[in-house]
């Protein structure tokens, strides 16, 4: 939709949860989170009947794939500026409720963690020159959660 909230259009047809939508930065693709019938784990890793997975899409929703292709709870996608890479989260590694970040090809090939460790790390973010990539750091308990914005730099 506009800045103003006019000429909203709707992207996927599906019948469940997508959220964290990315336009890629050529408005020709979207990536998002969408929530899929199937065994999957919830973010503290007990098994599920649904699984949360990373998709693309054309801007229209059609031709999509799931590029993260796990049981895991999978999340917060977000394009590189130059339209070739996914950053996303997922606790695929786990402990319970602590998620890494991984990048993944816009075609789903070449999927690599990027981060690891005992801290939970989540909701990426590209610099605009695609040399940096912000993120959410976090220690999460039954009692809390407290963190911090991480930065990991690119040669």
């Amino acid at each position: 939709m506009k800045p103003d909230g006019t000429d909203v259009h709707q992207h996927t047809h599906a019948k469940t949860v997508c959220t964290f939508a990315s336009f890629s930065p050529d408005m020709k693709k979207i990536t998002y989170r969408k929530v899929i019938d199937g065994p999957g784990m919830q973010w503290d890793l007990t098994l599920g009947e649904r699984n949360s997975e990373v998709f693309v899409a054309d801007a229209d929703g059609s031709h999509e794939i799931n590029v993260s292709r796990s049981a895991a709870y999978d999340g917060w996608p977000m394009w590189s500026p130059d339209g070739k890479t996914i950053a996303f989260s997922s606790n695929r590694s786990g402990p319970a409720n602590v998620g890494q970040i991984y990048l993944v090809n816009a075609d789903g090939s070449e999927l690599r963690e990027l981060t690891s460790g005992p801290r939970s790390f989540t909701q990426p973010s590209w610099s605009s020159d695609g040399k940096r990539i912000f993120l959410y750091e976090n220690c999460e308990t039954a009692q809390y959660e407290y963190g911090n914005i991480t930065v990991i730099a690119f040669d």
